[in-house]
């Protein structure tokens, strides 16, 4: 696997090892469940349920913590922060939009590197 990625198996690797197909197997996981947790973001945002945007960004962001995905643990953060606030700012829209495009980036690189 190719080095200057958006995520990182090392931590990963504290939980399952050095097996390949094992971590093979994690990312599969992760691929196949996170964008189906995080997809309702969208729909959840047209109904104010700010309270299951948090439940959700919450949920979340232990997995890309163990896969070292700054960019979406920062991202989660702000939603999280910003969904707890029942979005005071109004920023919500804006930082799912950001969220989304990052995540599938992250999603793609996946896709790829346990293909």
């Amino acid at each position: 696997m190719k080095n200057n990625k958006l995520y990182s198996i090392e931590n990963l690797k504290d939980y399952v090892g050095d097996n390949e197909a094992d971590i093979k197997e994690m990312i599969s996981i992760f691929v196949e469940t996170t964008p189906k947790d995080v997809n309702k973001f969208i729909s959840l945002l047209s109904t104010k349920n700010y309270s299951e945007i948090y439940k959700i960004a919450h949920k979340v962001k232990a997995s890309f913590k163990v896969f070292k995905i700054e960019t979406l643990i920062t991202d989660i953060k702000n939603i999280e922060d910003n969904a707890i606030n029942n979005n005071k700012d109004n920023s919500l829209p804006t930082l799912i939009d950001s969220f989304m495009i990052n995540f599938n980036f992250v999603i793609d690189e996946m896709k790829s590197d346990i293909n």
